[in-house]
């Protein structure tokens, strides 16, 4: 029984201390601070996420920019592709990364993940690839003042949007673009360097010469905002010497050479027209070499000049032909009307043959003579007017 009210009288007890305690902290101020300090750290954090740029709540992050050029080329026609490898830099600050003591800190590889990058791209690339070998090509620099260098080697396959009407004489523009992905102006600002272009001492490309480099800064509007995009142009011309030796020397050669069959006795039919017909084909096989209308699907310099050299090497076999017909083709005299006599008619067409044949020889001689100065003439008219339109509009163009 005594057992039994002790119990009862603990239960009672804890259950009114309990009460007392629920009280007791319902009447304690709340300390709001604590939510405070924890705001706080959630900011720290936020501001010190490597994912998010720097200075996120003030101006845009200014990165410079500089190009070294490595290698350039081949630069494809057909394809409108230019190759090209090159180290892309780009300076900026980060607050975060202020630090004291060392000068710099180089990181390399993927070790560069460890702090913000700007998100650049390369606008009008087809092909883009970072070398690994040994190590992943890129590497920073930290620097105490929180100043970040960053450099990346890149091989590059862009897009070049060529103009060939003046092919082989012509230049053309390419660049390379430079853009950020998804910062806009007021979140990322790109600029050049002082120094924004510099390239390997002996660089060289193939089939053109690197006439100049500039580089300048556009903005694009996208729906998404203002975009800065910095643009590396280079101007490049193509070389004239390879095409003068294989297309422009040997097919001028050869209409020279049809010019001979003039020369020849107009009555060695073999020889004329074994001349001519070499002539003819020998052209055509060069034409055909040379057809970029069948690659670019337009109408250029070289065109030009190939259909009008086989022109001219058909216009002198059609003289031969002309003046060959107008040899063995002899006028025949027709008998005056009341000349009944048979042997007054005979002796008539005796008479007349010799001068008949004498007069188409001398008329196909004097096609012959014609065509000596005529041919040459109007080859050099053309040599003139072709020369110097196609270099003004090249340099026009460029």
């Amino acid at each position: 029984m005594s057992l039994r009210r002790s119990i009862i009288i603990i239960s009672c007890g804890l259950t009114i201390l309990s009460s007392i305690i629920e009280v007791s902290n319902a009447q304690l101020p709340v300390d709001n601070n604590n939510g405070t300090e924890n705001e706080k750290m959630s900011r720290i954090d936020f501001l010190d996420d490597q994912r998010i740029r720097p200075n996120v709540s003030g101006g845009p992050v200014k990165v410079k920019l500089s190009v070294y050029i490595l290698s350039l080329g081949p630069c494809e026609d057909l394809s409108m592709e230019c190759d090209i490898t090159l180290y892309l830099r780009m300076q900026w600050f980060d607050s975060r990364e202020v630090f004291n003591g060392l000068k710099y800190v180089i990181l390399r590889g993927d070790d560069t993940d460890v702090f913000w990058k700007p998100d650049v791209f390369f606008v009008n690339e087809k092909r883009a690839t970072i070398p690994d070998v040994t190590i992943k090509n890129m590497a920073a620099r930290i620097y105490p003042a929180g100043y970040i260098f960053f450099s990346v080697r890149v091989s590059l396959r862009v897009t070049c949007q060529m103009h060939l009407a003046l092919f082989p004489m012509d230049t053309q523009t390419c660049f390379v673009a430079v853009e950020s992905y998804a910062y806009p102006t007021s979140d990322l600002v790109l600029e050049w360097d002082a120094v924004a272009v510099d390239t390997h001492k002996d660089l060289k490309v193939s089939h053109f010469i690197l006439s100049r480099l500039w580089s300048d800064v556009e903005l694009q509007n996208y729906t998404t905002g203002f975009f800065s995009t910095a643009y590396l142009r280079f101007e490049i011309t193509r070389e004239l010497l390879s095409y003068m030796i294989t297309s422009y020397v040997p097919s001028a050669l050869l209409v020279m050479i049809s010019w001979l069959s003039f020369w020849i006795d107009i009555r060695a039919t073999p020889a004329r027209a074994t001349l001519a017909v070499t002539c003819l084909l020998t052209m055509s096989h060069i034409a055909l070499e040379s057809d970029s209308f069948a690659k670019f699907q337009t109408i250029t310099a070289m065109d030009v000049w190939m259909a009008t050299c086989l022109c001219f090497v058909f216009g002198a076999m059609i003289e031969f032909a002309t003046a060959s017909y107008t040899l063995t083709k002899p006028k025949t005299i027709k008998p005056k009307k009341g000349d009944t006599s048979a042997s007054l008619e005979e002796n008539e067409n005796s008479k007349s043959r010799p001068s008949t044949v004498t007069s188409s020889s001398s008329t196909a001689n004097s096609m012959d003579t014609c065509s000596r100065v005529l041919f040459p003439t109007v080859f050099l008219i053309f040599n003139i007017c072709y020369w110097v339109l196609y270099q003004f509009a090249t340099v026009k163009n460029a």
